[in-house]
């Protein structure tokens, strides 16, 4: 009779991150058999799994969390479907028109801008009113990734989205940070890594 062998070499650890929600993705079914797509922290998104709402009921604030995009995601499309044309053009004619920040936005729950980071983002309105293309730039560490931040949840409150953040990998977990830390209402998906990986 052989021995098995349970060396340290055979045995992955599973990590705690891995079985905590990190958010919810989508969801099927309807009342007990409500099933929803989990995205797991530290895991790519071709690892995403359907679970039974009973299964991650722990994890309460996040299928919240889904819900309430879900329903002010519905609540938009429902608008747009009620607009008519002309409706549309009004509205993409006033989104475009500037309008200047004087204080820091309300909806910013990280802190206040500092003047200089109000002027960027003025500045990125602005420029966006005249679709004309900009860079910002200044030293690091001045707030320029608050700035552009500001400035998409600018964009996000007017109802324009989607929006593409491109950025180095380095800087990835950062920006997926700082999107948590100034505007929480936006839902930020960070994508990198293989095809597989975007079509889900």
């Amino acid at each position: 009779m052989a021995s098995v062998n349970t060396s340290d070499e055979d045995f992955v650890a599973i990590r705690p991150e891995w079985t905590t929600v990190d958010r919810i993705l989508a969801c099927r079914g309807v009342d007990d058999e409500k099933e929803y797509l989990v995205k797991w922290k530290e895991l790519p998104y071709d690892e995403c799994y359907w679970e039974f709402e009973t299964d991650i009921s722990a994890f309460q604030p996040e299928i919240e969390r889904f819900n309430k995009f879900r329903s002010k995601s519905s609540k938009l499309a429902s608008m747009k479907q009620k607009s008519s044309v002309k409706d549309d053009v009004e509205l993409k004619k006033q989104q475009k028109e500037f309008q200047q920040y004087e204080h820091s936005p309300e909806f910013l729950s990280g802190g206040t801008l500092h003047p200089y980071q109000l002027e960027g983002l003025n500045f990125l309105r602005f420029s966006w009113s005249k679709q004309t293309h900009v860079i910002l730039a200044d030293e690091m560490g001045l707030g320029k990734t608050i700035q552009s931040i500001a400035f998409l949840a600018s964009l996000f409150e007017e109802g324009v989205y989607p929006h593409l953040v491109v950025a180095p990998l380095s800087t990835l977990r950062n920006w997926e940070r700082e999107f948590a830390t100034w505007a929480p209402h936006m839902n930020v998906v960070r994508i990198m890594g293989l095809n597989s990986i975007v079509a889900v």
